[in-house]
């Protein structure tokens, strides 16, 4: 029983560091507006293997989270998610840096 205890113990101690690991989305990409909605596309690189989920807030459409499913190419996870309103922040729970690569607006429908 103490084995199983320790054991127990041990697995616990190594998964709050790893559940800590999550990286934020740097300062200046905090703001970017689409006031229609658009497709934002995010970057996280640093990671260390396997595909992290990303979890993106945005001031008109709350939060929208998502796996990376684009791509994982070389330590790189990449995320294209629909998002609106202005971007209010983002983390990822991989990697050692997360930018906003690139975004498309959608534009006003009727116009």
């Amino acid at each position: 029983m103490r084995k199983y205890l320790l054991v127990t113990a041990a697995v616990v101690a190594l998964a709050i560091p790893a559940a800590a690991l999550a990286v934020d989305l740097q300062p200046a990409h905090v703001g970017t507006t689409c006031e229609h909605g658009g497709l934002f596309h995010f970057v996280a690189n640093g990671v260390n293997g396997g595909k992290g989920t990303l979890t993106a807030n945005f001031s008109g459409g709350g939060s929208v989270s998502g796996l990376a499913t684009s791509k994982f190419n070389q330590g790189t996870n990449h995320w294209t998610i629909e998002g609106f309103g202005t971007l209010t922040g983002a983390s990822a729970t991989v990697g050692t840096k997360l930018v906003l690569s690139d975004y498309t607006c959608y534009t006003k429908k009727g116009k």
